[in-house]
């Protein structure tokens, strides 16, 4: 079970999780990205996850990608969050070499 809050403020959408990533709710939060709109700041708040599946992984590296930020508190979702950047950055980077 999952647990989504929007909250507008100083020009940033933040998504609030509580909960698990996984399964129907990782299509519930690519709703809500969605319904935010193109060109959105968006902030992703996983402090209060305790787990992320594959798939949710997947979409919080697809929203790392369109800008989001992504935060995290306790080990875990620090450890997926660091992974998701890197991923994140190892794609940017075949990208640029792949223009040259």
């Amino acid at each position: 079970m999952l647990k989504i809050t929007k909250n507008n403020g100083a020009g940033v959408t933040t998504f609030k999780l509580e909960g698990r990533l996984a399964g129907p709710w990782v299509n519930e939060l690519r709703s809500c990205w969605e319904q935010a709109g193109e060109g959105a700041a968006i902030r992703i708040d996983l402090t209060e996850v305790s787990w992320v599946s594959d798939e949710g992984k997947a979409l919080l590296g697809e929203m790392r990608r369109s800008g989001a930020d992504l935060l995290a508190a306790d080990l875990l979702m620090a450890a997926v969050v660091a992974e998701i950047c890197a991923e994140t950055e190892l794609a940017e980077r075949k990208i640029d070499r792949s223009r040259s």
